[in-house]
């Protein structure tokens, strides 16, 4: 999980570095990579812990509730993003890009620091 969010939040980082022109498009897609692949560890190991510390019988209902979760944090995200950008936008392009990544990373850095919280599987 740990691995999976710094990953997640150093790729996000990187691609910030798409509001710079100067900055070769490699870069972004490195980050989006870097980014992506902690996303994919980082989900499947939390599914993976969710199985293990839920009681017998209601693991179906706690992965449901994981995807909902899931589903509902992303969109509020997007929309909570969006209006961001598009009041940004008129007055300050830039920033409403930078708004949008800014809150991204944020969010990331935050599931990094939530990972303390993780203790290991009972079998380990």
């Amino acid at each position: 999980m740990r691995l999976g969010a710094g990953l997640l939040a150093a790729g996000v980082g990187l691609a910030v570095f798409s509001l710079d022109a100067q900055v070769p498009i490699a870069v972004v897609i490195a980050g989006w990579a870097m980014a992506g692949l902690g996303i994919g560890m980082a989900f499947s190991t939390l599914s993976v812990l969710l199985l293990d510390r839920s009681a017998d019988g209601e693991e179906g209902a706690n992965s449901s509730a994981l995807q909902i979760n899931d589903a509902v944090v992303q969109s509020l995200w997007l929309a909570l993003g969006s209006i961001a950008f598009a009041a940004l936008l008129p007055v300050a392009p830039l920033w409403g890009f930078a708004a949008a990544f800014g809150g991204s990373f944020v969010i990331a850095l935050l599931a990094l620091l939530m990972t303390r919280r993780l203790a290991p599987p009972a079998g380990s």
